[in-house]
């Protein structure tokens, strides 16, 4: 149930009316607010079910990093952000590189008009594709923040993997803890628990056509599953082997998530990149003497749900 319904929303305030009686306690632990956001707006100290509550976000230097580079949009509403990001991006400003992929949103947000800072709720590994969500506002992002700690966003990955993947193995259950010798991560029984599924949509001789979803959100999660299974991802140049230069085989395609106001079901996709295709094709073209279907990826991914 939704404690409060949201009459009002736009860049510089909000109006809701609370279903029950509350505190400002119940506000700040219903928006997931940290101590130090929530003495930015003047919460009432309480307030009666039906009472009309207006929320004024206050002003912020919209600092940004210029950048002519453009960004994809996938999907965009007064708070939230889904973002396509290419591979050989980061998606946050490490201080060694001068572009990142919340550098770019951010741009587009002031040339919008937007006043507010957008953050990224989650990050995918630099030379890794795909989807990433952006709170647009300060004062959600302990909202969306809960729903990735509490796994109620849901991440799905295409990846090309090395070899001819078995079709029986369906789910990977190693916990994953950092090698001390190396940047890297390993399995590692004393690590942290990390749960993977795997369907297989197509595998050859050479390499493997693989959908993957995420059920925990360690670092290098797939990466090392899959390396661990002795089918590390194409072109991994950490777990596996750099064998061009197109990036590593790995794209977020798909996320799910339910919207945290409005509790609308969202779920974003995208296509097969080209780079997949092509690398598809260069490695397993030799096969398709027999089977000249599996050239087509599109084609397969439709036809093995």
């Amino acid at each position: 149930m939704n404690h409060f319904l949201f009459t009002y929303l736009d860049a510089y305030q909000m109006q809701l009316i609370p279903q029950q009686d509350g505190t400002n306690q119940d506000l700040i632990q219903f928006f997931h607010l940290s101590k130090r956001k929530a003495t930015q707006y003047n919460l009432p100290n309480q307030y009666k079910a039906k009472q009309l509550i207006t929320i004024v976000f206050p002003l912020e230097n919209h600092m940004f990093l210029s950048t002519k580079d453009s960004v994809s949009i996938v999907y965009e509403d007064e708070i939230l952000l889904v973002a396509n990001k290419p591979p050989f991006l980061l998606v946050h400003d490490d201080g060694n590189h001068t572009d990142s992929l919340q550098d770019r949103v951010n741009a587009y947000l002031y040339n919008c008009g937007w006043p507010h800072k957008a953050q990224a709720c989650h990050r995918i590994d630099f030379e890794t594709s795909g989807l990433v969500l952006f709170c647009k506002n300060p004062f959600f992002q302990g909202m969306l923040n809960h729903l990735f700690m509490s796994s109620n966003i849901q991440k799905q990955y295409r990846c090309l993997v090395k070899g001819s993947f078995p079709s029986h193995i369906k789910k990977a259950d190693f916990s994953i803890g950092r090698n001390r010798h190396t940047n890297a991560m390993i399995v590692n029984p004393h690590g942290k628990e990390a749960h993977t599924l795997f369907h297989v949509v197509q595998a050859t001789q050479t390499l493997s056509f693989l959908h993957v979803t995420l059920l925990t959100g360690r670092k290098h999660q797939i990466r090392v599953h899959c390396a661990y299974l002795s089918h590390p991802i194409l072109n991994d140049p950490i777990y596996g082997q750099k064998e061009d230069d197109q990036g590593l085989m790995l794209q977020n395609y798909q996320m799910e998530c339910v919207h945290p106001l409005t509790q609308e079901h969202l779920m974003f996709s995208l296509p097969i990149e080209s780079r997949f295709e092509q690398a598809w094709y260069k490695r397993v073209h030799t096969h398709a003497t027999k089977q000249p279907n599996i050239l087509d990826l599109n084609k397969l991914e439709k036809e093995s749900f």
